[in-house]
Parts: C-alpha cells; structure tokens; sequence
C-alpha cells in the first residue's frame, strides 16, 4: 500500500471512529433526556418569522413546538447543529 493509500485509509478510519464516538455519546445523551416535560423556554423573536414557521409546520402537519423539540433532540443525538 502507496504511503497516500496508507494515510486515506487512516484518515477515512479516524473519522469512522470519530462519529461513531459522536453517536454513542449523542445517544447516550438522548437517553438520558426522557419523556418529562418539565422545563420551559421563553424566548424573542420577529413575529413575521414565527408566521411563516408557523405556516411551514401547519402545511407540513406539525407544530412549531414540536419542530423545535425535534431539532433538539436531533442535535442533542448527533452531537450538532442540524
């Protein structure tokens, strides 16, 4: 193996091992979550921007509440911002 084949071939396995390790612990993370609704979260925003979310989540079945849990908990999974 060309000393070139040899470094992709590590590199390609670092990053395998890296998101694996990211996964692991997103999981491990989600886990510890549960199904408690116990916290809350007041925040400001462009109330034209929360009209047109609202509207994308109304044609698409869902809620704004509920888009929002799920983009953290997909971040929280993963280990990023999604």
């Amino acid at each position: 193996m060309a000393d070139s084949e040899f470094t992709n071939e590590l590199n390609y396995q670092t990053e395998r091992i890296m998101l694996e390790h990211k996964l692991r612990t997103g999981h491990e993370a989600l886990e510890r979550v549960g199904d408690e609704l116990d916290g809350r979260i007041n925040f400001r925003l462009n109330s034209v921007l929360k009209e047109e979310f609202t509207k994308v989540c109304k044609k698409n079945h869902s809620t704004l509440s509920r888009e929002i849990k799920r983009f953290m908990s997909e971040s929280v999974q993963f280990q990023k911002l999604v």
